[in-house]
């Protein structure tokens, strides 16, 4: 079956009663991650309640593919701590989508908790666990702007840090969309409020000016204003920091999604300082010459670039920054023209 993370984290216990294995995959690392954790701590202490022991197991996904009985060995065996309540796949690829099935039609009292990257909806292993309803198939997505102001704001006001509009503002447009960065981030900023209790927008400025995600801000203004020699700057800083292609483009596409809307809402009455008000303000002049610019057709362009770029980093061996800085001139030409 599919699952999403906020409808099984609404009553965890009950979800995991009524399935037994979970696939976890995505490219939102630090979010697989949480959930990875919430499962195995929550297994964990209903073992421990019920039996008083507990033992879990890892294997990577390429012992299995070499040793298809990899999987049910491991959980037939007996420790000091007894057999194992709980197999770790950590890395898994298709390739090992028959020994998932083996292992699941055998029935064992055992939990399987799978770990994966990105998939694909034809891929073997997540329809594995997508058709059958005594498992589940958990996407771990991008968070969204609003997903990354709410963690914001929530883990400032559980540490009792007041925070700016402004500076909920700023880290909302500038912080990754993998939430083990943003979590990171965060704690920095914690530590640097320190007793005073309060971020203010150049306390954020501060806590965020180092991180490498500014210069993913630099190459999206640059392609979004055609301007080709800041762009040639701005990626040679973010491919020596080893920004993924892919989450460059959706960060790319998020900022043409907001530009869309608010061209939209320009070409229907609305003034350029309303539309552009939510849009942090040292940035706020390029994005009205953006939203003036560009139109409606050559968005729905951009659109098209970026989703087949996309897939051509996913599925071809193209390098992904090659392809990637095709794109981004590509769409920055367009500005021009």
């Amino acid at each position: 079956m599919k699952v999403s993370v906020e409808n099984s984290s609404k009553d965890l216990s009950s979800f995991l009663a009524s399935v037994r294995g979970i696939l976890v995959y995505g490219p939102n690392r630090g979010l697989s991650k949480e959930c990875q954790r919430k499962i195995t701590d929550h297994m964990e202490m209903t073992c421990r309640e019920k039996s008083g022991d507990f033992s879990r197991v890892t294997v990577a996904g390429n012992e299995i593919k070499n040793d298809e009985g990899r999987l049910i060995y491991e959980a037939l065996q007996h420790s000091i701590l007894g057999r194992p309540r709980l197999v770790v796949v950590t890395d898994a690829i298709d390739a090992i989508q028959r020994a998932v099935k083996c292992f699941l039609d055998k029935k064992l009292d055992v939990f399987l908790l799978v770990q994966a990257a990105d998939l694909t909806p034809a891929s073997p292993l997540r329809r594995l666990f997508e058709r059958r309803q005594d498992i589940a198939a958990m996407p771990c997505f991008h968070d969204t702007k609003d997903e990354i102001a709410k963690i914001v704001f929530n883990t400032m006001t559980d540490a009792g840090i007041t925070l700016e509009e402004q500076a909920l503002e700023f880290a909302t447009m500038h912080l990754s969309c993998d939430r083990i960065i943003i979590r990171n981030e965060m704690e920095k900023c914690i530590v640097y409020a320190g007793s005073s209790g309060v971020l203010t927008l150049a306390d954020m400025q501060k806590c965020l000016c180092e991180t490498s995600f500014f210069s993913v801000d630099d190459v999206i203004y640059a392609v979004a204003t055609g301007d080709i020699p800041a762009l040639d700057t701005a990626m040679t800083k973010s491919f020596a920091e080893g920004i993924k292609a892919i989450t460059v483009l959706r960060l790319l596409q998020n900022h043409f999604v907001r530009l869309h809307q608010a061209k939209i809402a320009f070409l229907a009455g609305e003034t350029l300082a309303n539309v552009t008000k939510n849009i942090f303000f040292k940035r706020r002049a390029s994005f009205s010459l953006q939203v003036q610019k560009w139109s409606k057709v050559t968005l729905v362009r951009v659109f098209s670039i970026i989703q087949s770029t996309e897939k051509f980093c996913k599925y071809t061996e193209i390098s992904q920054d090659a392809v990637l800085g095709w794109a981004l001139y590509h769409i920055a030409r367009l500005y021009q023209q």
